[in-house]
């Protein structure tokens, strides 16, 4: 179909002006009566326009080397969409570190050390209840072992809870 640069514009969706600005720009084909093919025209515009537009039309991926496109016009769609990809990430982290959502990592790991500091302690205090435990086997048997094993090991994991809580809250306050 061959018409007028106002009759491609409601055809392709677009305004008359970016018609004119495609023409001037030399990205669609005018025949020398001033018409356009429209055919041409859509060919041109989907093998020269905004790699970032046919990325999210979802054309890009039809636009490879093997469908007649060119190589070098999808390499450069690969790496601008990722370059914009890398920049959302890095505005992402912007907010959540103004927002005080991103912590320190070096005082999470130094609060992890000290958390299994406590957890350490408290299975070398857990050994060192042997005796009592030993009391309590030749008493109570197995099932009275493993009745105290399971409260200590609920009282080592509410320690390492408590720590882990206290030392977040620690590092939140520091960061007001």
């Amino acid at each position: 179909m061959i018409g007028t640069q106002a009759e491609y514009a409601r055809h392709a969706g677009i305004t008359r002006q970016a018609v004119h600005k495609l023409k001037g720009l030399g990205r669609i084909p005018v025949r020398d009566d001033g018409r356009i093919d429209f055919a041409e025209a859509d060919h041109a515009r989907r093998s020269n326009g905004d790699p970032a537009r046919r990325m999210a039309n979802g054309a890009a991926a039809n636009a490879g080397p093997d469908a007649g496109g060119n190589h070098e016009q999808h390499s450069f769609s690969q790496a601008r969409t990722e370059r914009e990809l890398f920049n959302v990430q890095l505005a992402k982290l912007a907010l959540e570190e103004r927002l005080g959502a991103l912590l320190p990592r070096q005082a999470i790991e130094e609060g992890m050390v000290e958390c299994g500091r406590i957890i350490r302690r408290s299975i070398d205090a857990l050994v060192a209840q042997s005796d009592e435990i030993a009391s309590i086997a030749r008493s109570g048997g197995t099932d009275a072992v493993r009745q105290l094993l399971r409260k200590r090991v609920r009282e080592i994991e509410q320690s390492a809870v408590d720590a882990m809580t206290s030392r977040l809250q620690e590092i939140m306050d520091d960061r007001r």
